[in-house]
């Protein structure tokens, strides 16, 4: 009996030690990749800015076209780029949030600007609502919820092809302890994902239907770097769809509530000073040469 206690114990030692193992490799693998992707983007940051200075000068119909295929490339390589890195930092628990005073109307208005000529172009309706007792201040990583949403309307305007795209922000819980948890949700019409297919959504690098890969794009891992800020972000993120009549991806996230006016002023002299000059003084900060130039270059441009 002893004996098998002791193969038991040691077997339980061994299975840890390799279970430790597998977890340094695996931050590892995951700090490699971000540094890798921090590496590529450094000169793609270059590049991208040669072309953007290139195309603000006098060229003729062929080079604007030869400009604006390049352009297009680097944009669909910045994104990749940017997944992997954001993914593995996930992945190390290196990705901190901010905490920061905003505005949502603010942000959920822009991410609409951002989509707004693809939806144009595919004549998709696009509409935002805002319920009524959702906070307009609220502090936390707006960087991080553009992305979010930023992701699932992306989504939306790749795979749809016409009809309507409809986005919420609604509150799910009063504040608690200076806490708000607020509920979105990103709605399309046609295509849908059958239920036995919800389960690939959220996993990295997987896809429902391979064959969109070479259509679409995308290298799997947008919906999973969205699992992981929402539950930074203590929340959850689900999908109601049936195939032939849309989807409707669900999430929640926590966010601080203002104090006190502190935060409103200071928000709202920062958004006045920003709309109200009409000049700046830049301090640029820059290690890599070739970045330095290009973003001097275009400063200089710009006035």
């Amino acid at each position: 009996m002893a004996f098998q206690n002791n193969e038991k114990e040691k077997r339980a030692a061994e299975l840890a030690i390799t279970k430790e193992k597998a977890e340094a490799a695996n931050i590892t693998k995951s700090q490699f990749l971000s540094n890798m992707a921090y590496e590529i983007r450094t000169p793609l940051n270059a590049i991208m800015g040669t072309m953007q200075l290139l195309d603000m000068t006098d060229l003729s119909e062929e080079q604007q076209d030869l400009i604006h295929i390049s352009k297009t490339a680097s944009d669909a390589l910045l994104i990749v780029i940017n997944g992997i890195h954001d993914y593995s930092k996930l992945e190390a628990g290196q990705l901190k949030l901010e905490r920061v005073p905003f505005f949502l109307k603010d942000v959920l208005a822009d991410t609409e600007k951002l989509f707004h000529l693809s939806l144009s172009e595919k004549k998709i309706l696009f509409s935002t609502f805002i319920g009524s007792e959702v906070p307009n201040i609220l502090i936390g990583d707006s960087f991080r919820l553009r992305q979010i949403i930023s992701n699932l309307l992306g989504n939306a305007t790749k795979f749809i092809k016409y009809v309507q795209i409809t986005h919420s922000a609604n509150l799910k819980e009063k504040s608690i302890s200076n806490i708000t948890k607020l509920h979105f949700s990103v709605e399309d019409t046609v295509i849908g994902i059958s239920p036995e297919k919800f389960n690939l959504l959220f996993k990295s690098f997987s896809k429902v239907d391979s064959s969109n890969t070479r259509q679409y794009g995308g290298t799997g891992l947008g919906l999973a770097i969205c699992k992981g800020l929402i539950e930074q972000m203590n929340g959850d993120i689900w999908l109601k769809s049936s195939v032939g009549q849309g989807s409707n991806f669900h999430f929640t996230c926590s966010f601080e509530l203002p104090s006190n006016l502190t935060a409103t002023k200071k928000l709202s002299a920062i958004s006045t000073k920003y709309t109200s000059s009409k000049s700046a003084k830049i301090l640029l900060v820059e290690d890599d040469i070739m970045n330095s130039k290009v973003i001097s270059r275009y400063i200089n441009k710009r006035g």
